[in-house]
């Protein structure tokens, strides 16, 4: 499965405000719930915020994943956001993060997201595609270049 089959434009927050983890959070659980309904941006933010405590979801070269399941959703869900000025989010290498990948799936799925994981894990390998999200002007500019990087691999 790739990133682009479960993202459209209007899950892409393509200038980020926030500048704490837990704005992060908030603002990509707001735009979660502003888009799809089944959402309840108060009790998504809660499980980001729990699931936060067992250990960062910030990754490697910018990148940070915060997920969680939901029951009451059927599908997996996923938002992007960019911070060019990039926010503490504890990651792995101790640097900045500038993309952030909320990925929500259903409670009963075993298993869903690991394709998505390992697409995101791509992603933020790539040098082209931190260097092109970083100059995107948009988010119809930043969900192309996602489609772009995903043909590669």
């Amino acid at each position: 499965m790739k990133i682009s089959n479960v993202l459209n434009k209007h899950l892409i927050i393509a200038n980020m405000t926030s500048r704490t983890k837990k704005g992060v959070l908030e603002e990509l659980a707001s735009q979660l719930a502003q888009c799809e309904a089944r959402v309840n941006k108060e009790e998504l933010l809660k499980l980001l915020i729990e699931r936060e405590k067992l250990g960062s979801s910030g990754i490697l070269n910018g990148a940070a994943v915060p997920h969680c399941k939901l029951k009451n959703i059927d599908t997996l869900l996923v938002v992007f956001g960019r911070s060019r000025d990039g926010i503490d989010f504890g990651a792995l290498d101790g640097n900045l993060s500038h993309f952030f990948f909320l990925v929500v799936t259903p409670e009963i799925s075993i298993g869903s997201n690991l394709s998505i994981l390992s697409c995101i894990a791509h992603l933020a390998q790539s040098g082209s595609f931190r260097k092109h999200c970083m100059e995107a002007k948009s988010a119809n500019e930043l969900y192309q270049i996602i489609k772009d990087e995903e043909q590669k691999f």
